[in-house]
């Protein structure tokens, strides 16, 4: 069965909206630092410090805030999505289970918004979230990252992310794990 057949799960964490639910997810929002959409001011307010295998390292200009980042490129080698990565400490989700980073999906307009994103790492479980809000630079998916998505990330050596482009048409980007592991131990909360 190929993945675009398989039943979707939820990113960690995702499903009914209950108030202590949209409480946490704002939370990690407010945390992981990621309440803005990035594009041109954004990115010339940053710096690469540094690059492990496919992940930049880009922190916030005079400052150690800083997130993993890779573009995601398609099949004519143009830029699709960027995907960014938090490390954050201290923040649980309502069943009490840590929540270790929150992760960031900036796709083009043009995706179909119901469809939303979906992740699959290697042959793993498929994981999907909504988009949130898309504004000029792009629409954004905004999850928190539970401990076991983390660490398929971390193991594995690619994650496919799909989306669909209007009209009906899936697009899936390629993300290289490689370097992943490193990139998320040289970044702090």
């Amino acid at each position: 069965m190929t993945a675009q057949h398989r039943t979707a799960r939820p990113l960690p964490g995702r499903g009914r909206l209950a108030p202590a639910r949209a409480a946490a997810i704002a939370l990690v929002t407010m945390l992981a630092g990621l309440a803005g959409l990035p594009g041109p001011a954004a990115a010339q307010q940053e710096v690469v410090r540094d690059t492990y295998g496919a992940w930049n390292v880009r922190c916030a200009e005079g400052t150690e805030t800083c997130v993993m980042q890779q573009v995601g490129k398609g099949a004519e080698g143009n830029d699709v999505l960027e995907m960014r990565i938090r490390k954050i400490e201290g923040v649980n989700a309502p069943d009490g289970e840590a929540i270790p980073a929150a992760i960031q999906i900036l796709a083009p307009l043009g995706v179909l918004l119901p469809a939303g994103v979906r992740v699959q790492v290697d042959g793993n479980e498929v994981r999907s979230a909504p988009f949130e809000v898309c504004a000029a630079g792009g629409c954004v998916v905004r999850q928190p990252m539970s401990e076991a998505f983390l660490n398929e990330m971390k193991a594995g050596s690619t994650a496919k992310v799909t989306l669909i482009a209007a009209p009906q048409n899936e697009v899936v980007i390629s993300i290289s794990l490689s370097g992943f592991t490193r990139a998320f131990g040289n970044i702090d909360p």
